[in-house]
């Protein structure tokens, strides 16, 4: 059993303190899960849609900053509009983006059942939705806010499209006939997203957790925990520290770094789930030379 995360114990610290997170909206729509694709980074929270309706906070707490679309923008996160942050006990900040313009609460000390905004669509938004970000304010990593909320169901499971191996100018699909290849290191590369049965159109999102097995041992482990600001790009903790620039290939195409394939036939299993337990697996062999 792996060791538990920062955020596993501050799980079973908020059972025993009586800290309760509720979702931010009151129709649950998640359009959006964290560690997307967003083109030129990770995504770096959920999005929630079901049009324009009111957004509380997940549970008591300050709020600490609010911006109207509009006024000065200097050092402000580009794109998101009208947001607000609310700080929880804990040193839990919550974020909430892309707030209808004019409807701001003014605080400052906002308990679960008061509104702090309007869901909208100001800044960079394709339409009505709320961006939601959970920030732990003592290492400033930004966390999954799936770890906090309340679970909801979702019986979809992840999709995977197409597996690769990946040697300098050479790319071996693994769909077909099992290919005969030379010993040595070779990049992991993998067509995978999620798909929520919460929402009735194609919009491809992250999965929570994949793990590779060569021949029965993990070799790759990834989760979509928590982004960790280094240098001048996030990175997915503990996975193992994957920038965007070498993470994403495509919108779904995701690079799992190098692995080692010795002499002899390999059993490669691919594990993939999403932060609800919805799980696909997919097995290749390759026979090595």
């Amino acid at each position: 059993m792996r060791q538990a995360t920062i955020w596993v114990l501050l799980l079973l610290a908020s059972a025993l303190w009586g800290i309760e997170y509720q979702w931010p909206v009151k129709e649950i729509r998640l359009t959006g899960t964290f560690g997307e694709n967003r083109y030129d980074h990770f995504h770096s929270g959920i999005d929630l849609g079901a049009g324009e309706q009111d957004i509380y906070p997940v549970s008591e707490g300050e709020l600490i900053f609010a911006y109207e679309e509009g006024g000065a923008a200097a050092r402000l996160p580009s794109g998101m509009g009208s947001f607000a942050v609310v700080e929880h006990l804990g040193g839990v900040r919550s974020l909430y983006a892309h707030l209808k313009r004019g409807s701001l609460a003014q605080g400052p000390y906002l308990l679960p059942d008061q509104a702090l905004g309007v869901m909208g669509e100001t800044g960079s938004s394709l339409g009505v939705h709320l961006h939601f970000t959970i920030i732990d304010s003592d290492t400033d990593n930004i966390i999954n806010p799936l770890l906090l909320l309340p679970p909801i169901v979702d019986s979809a499971r992840p999709n995977i499209r197409r597996i690769s191996l990946e040697q300098g100018r050479d790319s071996i699909p693994l769909d077909g006939e099992t290919p005969v290849l030379s010993a040595g290191e070779w990049e992991l590369v993998i067509d995978l997203y999620d798909q929520s049965d919460l929402i009735d159109h194609y919009w491809p999102m992250a999965p929570f957790r994949v793990t590779v097995y060569l021949n029965g041992s993990e070799a790759v482990y990834l989760t979509y925990e928590s982004l960790q600001f280094q240098g001048d790009h996030h990175v997915l903790v503990k996975s193992p520290g994957f920038s965007y620039a070498d993470f994403y290939r495509t919108e779904t195409e995701i690079s799992l770094g190098r692995i080692t394939l010795n002499r002899g036939e390999t059993q490669i299993e691919v594990v993939a789930s999403d932060f609800y337990g919805n799980e696909v697996v997919a097995q290749r062999s390759v026979v090595v030379r």
